[in-house]
């Protein structure tokens, strides 16, 4: 009975079959050939813990294992090195600035790449061209309070068309001499990108008449490169307008404002105070324009009017400048009576000219009718719409040749019409 006794393990002793990791109590299994003392290393969480045979510690129960030996033993067996930690964390810290001098290369290479697939930089569809009336598009909503001559391209709509595409490739608005290369080029676009363009002019009130140009894009303009290509650098705040810039002209030489009050808007104003003028928010064209100026456009002027002229002026200032070159000088007179001028295209497989002068008197409207008529026979310059060559010309001719002109007591009205035929010719060579 002794002898089974003391064969029992002391009480420390750990059971071979329930040994066990201190760390994560995973079940570890004992070397099947190991010394008295040793260290084993757990293979769950991979931390080592000393570890002594059964042997060992019956040996210790007992109290006749040898200290020396077991020290040497303990020496001898493998330790596990274990870091510190100032090592992990400056371990820990290299890696990390690794990592972010690996995602800056990476961030500054692939900036273009990354750009160009961003949505809100990526290319938008243009907008569908809107066909509409002039008096509803949206740029009138910019112009000065009491504008008084308007000149109009409805780009988009024009483009559309042939004979559109052909009058901005080759005339001059109004013979005013700019054509449309000349409106690209102030305005920064291209005329596929336009949606229409608008200069208003007020006059009459002040020594420097108030001239601004409204922009209506298809896509949104990007301002930045749009500030680039004028080299518009000078910011500066009109009233409740922010980030207004300065820029050339260079036909005709002129300072220039610069503002873009929305996404597909920009207002160039040729003075401080054009663009002090100009309305923020926009409001309507009754509003803004001249009411004699509004009433012509809204009542005379229909949807496919891509091209339009409007002026009124309450005295003779003025008119001679911008219509007395289109006339012989015997026809000076009848141009000091006039009021109110308006001319407008309408360009599709044929081209139609219409007009309608208003004189401050019945026979002032007589006289002008008598002017209308010699300009026809001269084939004046206002019947060139598709510009100069021999195919031109012969459009021009036959617009001479169905000219109609009709007075009513103070107003003279004209059309003019060039068959599909003639167009075709005159857009098919260049």
């Amino acid at each position: 009975m002794r002898e089974e006794a003391d064969s029992e393990p002391g009480p420390n002793a750990m059971s071979v079959d329930s040994l066990s990791c201190p760390y994560c109590n995973s079940l570890v299994p004992p070397p099947a050939q190991a010394p008295i003392t040793q260290r084993l290393t757990c293979p769950r969480c991979g931390e080592s813990f000393p570890y002594r045979s059964a042997e060992a510690a019956q040996a210790a129960a007992n109290g006749t294992a040898s200290a020396s030996l077991l020290a040497t033993q303990v020496a001898a067996a493998p330790a596990r090195s274990r870091w510190s930690n100032r090592a992990i964390a400056t371990s820990v810290l290299g890696i990390m600035v690794l990592m972010a001098a690996v995602g800056l290369t990476y961030a500054l290479l692939t900036v273009e790449w990354r750009r160009s697939r961003d949505p809100k930089h990526a290319e938008t569809k243009p907008e569908p061209i809107r066909t509409v009336a002039p008096v509803h598009l949206a740029g009138l909503g910019y112009l000065p309070r009491g504008t008084n001559v308007v000149i109009a391209i409805h780009v988009a709509e024009a483009l559309a068309t042939p004979s559109g595409a052909a009058y901005l490739a080759r005339s001059q608005f109004a013979d005013t001499g700019l054509g449309m290369a000349d409106i690209e080029k102030t305005v920064g676009l291209d005329r596929q990108d336009i949606e229409h363009v608008i200069f208003g002019l007020k006059t009459g009130e002040d020594l420097v008449p108030r001239m601004v140009l409204v922009v209506r894009t298809r896509r949104p303009i990007d301002e930045a490169k749009l500030r680039k290509t004028l080299k518009a650098n000078r910011p500066i705040d009109i009233g409740t307008k922010h980030a207004v810039y300065h820029f050339d002209i260079e036909k005709p030489r002129w300072n220039a404002l610069l503002w873009c009050p929305r996404a597909n808007t920009a207002v160039i104003g040729l003075t401080k105070e054009s663009m002090e003028a100009v309305p923020d928010p926009p409001t309507t064209a009754e509003e803004q324009l001249a009411a004699p100026v509004y009433s012509l456009i809204k009542e005379r002027m229909s949807v496919g009017t891509q091209a339009w002229l409007v002026a009124h002026f309450e005295k003779q200032d003025g008119l001679p400048a911008l219509a007395a070159r289109q006339l012989p000088e015997e026809d000076r007179e009848a141009v000091s009576q006039v009021r109110t001028a308006a001319m407008w295209l309408q360009l599709g497989e044929s081209i139609r000219i219409n007009g309608a002068v208003a004189s401050a008197s019945a026979p002032g409207a007589k006289s002008m009718e008598q002017a209308l008529d010699r300009l026809r026979r001269a084939n004046g310059g206002l019947l060139r719409v598709l510009g100069t060559g021999a195919e031109a010309e012969a459009v021009a001719k036959e617009l001479a040749q169905s000219l109609k002109l009709e007075t009513q007591e103070t107003w003279v009205t004209f059309q003019a019409t060039a068959s599909a035929e003639a167009v075709s010719k005159a857009v098919g060579k260049r």
